[in-house]
């Protein structure tokens, strides 16, 4: 007799240590001498420095994914010397996290060895020039979906999210949290300071050398009621890639390999918006359980987590589903420094899309491999054996906040 429950562990447990990311680029960024560039110019650079990091050739790699909507061809696979049997583009959904279910598929069934995923974003770039634009009356688009917004502080999107949309679709969610917990603003700013924190430990990040206070975040002008300036995720010029292969054939490469341990993925779509049930929270638990499952661990043996920082509310929120502490006491748990320089579990640890960059999910994963390899220097978490690494996306689709949660967990060892 078929025994589905059983098969379904068997499908999972099969699935962990099979993958290693084995190389890692991230391109010049913002405060490091990037910019100025097209994305898929610094897609190119990033591409270069992992394939070179996991001590392999352009022509080693047979598998291309491109994790994002925005400017997607396949340009930034070419620049960088790639002949790829296959390129795919995903769309605003937990990018990073899908490539890698991707990935493993096309190892898997023999069509490439290594499968290289990357991204690359001129945000900065192209906010600059429609203020150039604008000033010579002319209007700069990026391409025939997409025109650029930019307001007087820099905080650029695209399509319908344009801002305020993107902060005002997310600041529903926090008024709502605000209202059912008693949720404080002094509460998203310390999500804010302690990702500030660990920005002015990494030399990469666009406020490396900019203090964050309270006095400074209460001071900020508002976007959108309850989010002030620091509320926002950064606008930037860069590009993240790393490199997939299976778990054997990582052992003879040139790094120290970084399995993946458990992928899984969630959508508050499961819900209807209308039904008032899911406006204070992520789908964060759906995907954590299938993570935990496939990596047979539970939320104590997580040694730091990379969530998906858009805004500070959704941190909040996402900390809580997860299981770092009860819901509702996201806000309690952030202002009481768990997650900064010295905190009980290290998040966000290279700065987020808040204080460092914004790459999408990409950024996440990429410091967490580094984390995990002991090359973080001053920001490094001692001791650091398995990390949680989280995205989400898809606004852009469904009627309420980022619905698709990614959630994948990676080891510096296998068993």
């Amino acid at each position: 007799m078929f025994d589905e429950e059983c098969a379904g562990e068997q499908a999972m447990s099969g699935f962990r240590d099979k993958l290693a990311i084995v190389g890692v680029g991230i391109s010049p960024t913002t405060r490091t001498g990037g910019g100025g560039l097209s994305a898929h110019m610094m897609e190119a650079q990033a591409l270069k420095l992992a394939i070179e990091d996991a001590g392999l050739e352009p022509a080693d790699i047979h598998g291309s994914i491109y994790a994002g909507a925005q400017q997607g061809a396949d340009s930034g696979a070419r620049m960088a010397g790639l002949a790829p049997h296959f390129w795919l583009p995903f769309g605003r959904m937990a990018n990073a996290h899908n490539s890698l279910l991707y990935a493993a598929g096309a190892i898997d069934s023999g069509n490439c060895d290594y499968v290289s995923v990357s991204l690359g974003i001129s945000w900065l770039t192209d906010a600059q020039n429609t203020a150039r634009a604008a000033a010579e009356g002319r209007t700069f688009v990026v391409d025939k979906k997409f025109s650029i917004a930019r307001d007087g502080g820099g905080v650029v999107q695209q399509g319908w999210t344009a801002t305020p949309g993107a902060a005002a679709v997310h600041a529903f969610y926090a008024s709502r949290h605000m209202h059912e917990f008693g949720t404080t603003e002094e509460q998203f700013g310390a999500v804010a300071i302690a990702h500030r924190k660990w920005a002015n430990l990494n030399p990469e990040a666009r406020f490396h050398d900019r203090e964050l206070t309270m006095e400074d975040y209460l001071a900020s002008r508002w976007v959108v009621h309850p989010y002030r300036l620091y509320d926002n995720c950064v606008v930037s010029d860069v590009a993240c890639a790393f490199i997939v292969t299976s778990a054997e054939r990582a052992k003879d490469l040139r790094q120290k390999p970084v399995f993946v341990k458990g992928v899984g993925l969630g959508d508050g779509g499961r819900e209807a918006w209308w039904d008032k049930t899911n406006f204070s929270r992520t789908d964060a638990a759906f995907a954590r359980d299938k993570a935990f499952a496939t990596a047979g661990i539970g939320i104590d043996d997580i040694d730091l987590a990379e969530i998906y920082d858009c805004f500070t509310g959704d941190v909040i929120m996402t900390v809580e589903d997860y299981g770092f502490c009860e819901k509702g006491e996201g806000g309690p748990f952030m202002e009481s420094g768990a997650t900064a320089p010295g905190g009980s579990i290290p998040m966000n640890t290279h700065g987020g899309l808040l204080s460092a960059f914004h790459c999408g999910d990409m950024g996440n994963m990429i410091e967490a491999v580094r984390q995990l390899r002991g090359n973080c220097g001053e920001r490094q978490v001692p001791g650091a054996e398995i990390a949680l690494v989280d995205g989400h996306g898809a606004e852009l689709v469904l009627p309420y906040m980022c619905p698709i949660t990614g959630c994948t967990i990676l080891g510096n060892e296998e068993g």
